[in-house]
């Protein structure tokens, strides 16, 4: 509303403050769903049902390839949703769409439909295309563009958009997102990693009275994903835009189209911006610096190529950087858990669990620590205490059972208790590291049948680390032709 009273009357598209608002809040809301589907989904994997997914999701490559399939779904069926959310009530002459779908199809191009894009203020002159796949694309127009360029003038603005399609910066941007994705997860491990390693880090958790300060934890979490994700979005990502609008302006020369339309159309559109487009941008090059390129791309054609090949080898630069970075990041976590002070974190898992007794995570956390330390007895009450809150456990299950199944202090070994806690783990969740254990379980308890069925179910379902698991199997055929010679 604010905004509304101090543009005032430079606004014409709302009738009104609400009206105003109104609009704003559907143009943004594009922007909100896709996160908003993102974590319905992520709870609903999360649900008791679906807890093998949730397991699965906590590994890595799994959340890479998860991510991967909702940007796919996103780029299919995100634009139909969005045009759905702006919608449209300016009609598009039928004359003016037959030629731009005659343009179109001269570059082998189709869209699903041609918009009048009229959700925000009715000065904006802009056009832009929308979905990957033809079944899913739109190409809109704001009523002011049609209104101020002529048909030679708009040719030039939708070749630029049809540039954009065949030069595939869609799916470019596809690969951006993901390659953040992939990089935020070492970066902020790493960050994390480094904090906990620091005196000034243990300093800062453990702060008034012996207190832990949980939000820091939050603020770890989050901040390394704010700062690269400003780093990456503003200087990478704008980097590639930048120069993928100057392919897309230079895209006229090998459509056809007379160059000439389009820089006329940019000396229209700098006269509406009031600055004579000067005014710099973090995604675009200004209107002056587009037109002056279009100009020495008449005058020297070679330069045409040379910004393609500047293209292609930024992008291969940009891949072997994301592939170098994680690498070197992952290896420096591994560098950092390796060199962790265990008493250190135990200390902080402990603090933590006194504020909040009832977080099984924590206790998860806890016995995983001691365990660590060697610590067998307090890892196993922090097992007990965990599943206590939340039996459906199936990992916690597992450790449990396997450490009462190798523990070195006698009086916790208990293989019948394991048997049965690694019987309601697999009840859960059927996998080869459970199944290992149940292996174990039975070899202790002179169950040999069972436990080679165990090992070769073990051995059926295991796609990585199966040197490990045939290993076991041996073992356990061993233990059983001792046992029948004996």
């Amino acid at each position: 509303m604010w905004a509304y009273r101090a543009l005032g009357s430079s606004l014409n598209k709302a009738g009104s403050t609400w009206q105003y608002v109104f609009n704003n809040i559907k143009f943004n809301l594009v922007i909100i769903l896709p996160w908003f589907f993102i974590s319905l989904t992520i709870d609903i994997l999360s649900l008791p049902g679906w807890l093998w997914l949730e397991y699965a999701l906590a590994s890595p490559h799994w959340q890479i390839t998860f991510f991967a399939v909702f940007l796919i779904f996103l780029s299919m069926f995100g634009p139909g949703v969005i045009i759905l959310l702006w919608g449209s009530s300016t009609p598009v002459d039928m004359e003016f769409k037959k030629k731009i779908s005659n343009l179109a199809m001269q570059q082998g191009i189709k869209f699903k439909k041609i918009i009048m894009w009229d959700i925000m203020d009715e000065d904006i002159a802009t056009a832009a295309v929308l979905g990957i796949f033809p079944l899913f694309r739109y190409l809109l127009i704001t009523p002011k563009l049609k209104e101020i360029l002529n048909w030679e003038e708009m040719s030039g603005v939708v070749t630029h958009e049809i540039g954009h399609i065949k030069k595939k910066h869609l799916i470019y941007y596809l690969i951006f997102f993901l390659g953040f994705i992939i990089l935020m997860q070492p970066i902020s491990e790493y960050f994390i990693g480094a904090v906990l390693n620091s005196d000034l880090g243990i300093r800062l958790f453990l702060s008034h009275g012996n207190q832990v300060d949980t939000s820091l934890f939050s603020l770890l979490t989050t901040l390394p994903i704010i700062i690269v994700f400003l780093l990456y979005f503003r200087f990478i990502f704008g980097y590639f835009m930048r120069n993928f609008e100057r392919q897309a302006d230079l895209y006229c020369f090998e459509a056809g189209t007379n160059p000439l339309s389009l820089i006329s159309a940019f000396l229209k559109l700098a006269v509406i911006t009031g600055d004579s487009g000067q005014k710099k941008n973090w995604h675009h090059f200004n209107i002056p610096q587009r037109i002056m390129y279009i100009d020495q791309c008449i005058k020297r054609p070679s330069l045409i190529k040379k910004h393609e090949n500047k293209i292609k080898a930024s992008f291969i630069i940009f891949i072997l950087a994301i592939i170098i970075m994680v690498v070197a990041f992952n290896t420096k976590i591994k560098s950092l858990a390796s060199s962790t002070n265990l008493q250190r974190l135990t200390i902080i898992t402990e603090k933590l669990i006194e504020k909040e007794t009832d977080n099984y995570k924590l206790y998860n956390l806890y016995g995983f620590l001691c365990n660590e330390s060697k610590n067998f007895n307090k890892a196993g009450k922090a097992y007990d205490k965990s599943l206590l809150l939340n039996h459906k456990q199936p990992e916690i299950l597992n450790n449990l059972a396997w450490l009462l199944l190798t523990t070195p202090d006698e009086s916790q070994y208990d293989p019948e208790r394991a048997f049965l806690l690694v019987i309601e783990a697999l009840r859960l969740m059927e996998s080869p590291y459970i199944l290992d254990t149940l292996a174990e379980a039975c070899l202790a308890l002179n169950m040999c049948d069972q436990a080679i069925d165990a090992a070769k179910r073990a051995l059926d379902l295991s796609a990585e680390n199966r040197s490990y698991y045939e290993k076991q199997l041996k073992r356990m055929n061993e233990c059983k032709k001792k046992k029948d010679d004996s």
